[in-house]
C-alpha cells in the first residue's frame, strides 16, 4: 500500500457535565488547524453524557505529520478516546 504525507489531528475535550478530558483524533492532507476545528465530533462521557462537540471548542489541538494510506478514503474522520479514571487507591 502506498503512503503519502499526511497529518493528524488530536483534539482534548472537556466533558460539558463532570469535566473529564477525552480526546478525538482525525487525519487529513492538510496540516492547518482550520478543517479539523470546523468538524463537529460525536463525543461520549464515562458519566453518561454524550452529544456532539466542535473542534473549535477544543481546549488544545495538535497537529502531527503521519503517513496516510494512499486509496482509502480519509478526511476529518474522527475517533475517540477516554482517559482512564484514577486510581484513587494510589
Amino acid at each position: 500500500m502506498r503512503t503519502a504525507k499526511g497529518f493528524a489531528h488530536v483534539l482534548l475535550f472537556r466533558c460539558p457535565r463532570c469535566y473529564a478530558p477525552f480526546a478525538s483524533i482525525c487525519s487529513g492532507f492538510d496540516g492547518n488547524l482550520e478543517p479539523a476545528d470546523a468538524q463537529v465530533f460525536h463525543q461520549r462521557c464515562d458519566c453518561g453524557w454524550n452529544g456532539d462537540l466542535a473542534g473549535f471548542t477544543a481546549v488544545r489541538h495538535w497537529v502531527a505529520p503521519w503517513d496516510i494510506a494512499v486509496g482509502i478514503k480519509i478526511g476529518l474522520k474522527s475517533s475517540h478516546s477516554r482517559a482512564s479514571k484514577p486510581n484513587k487507591a494510589a
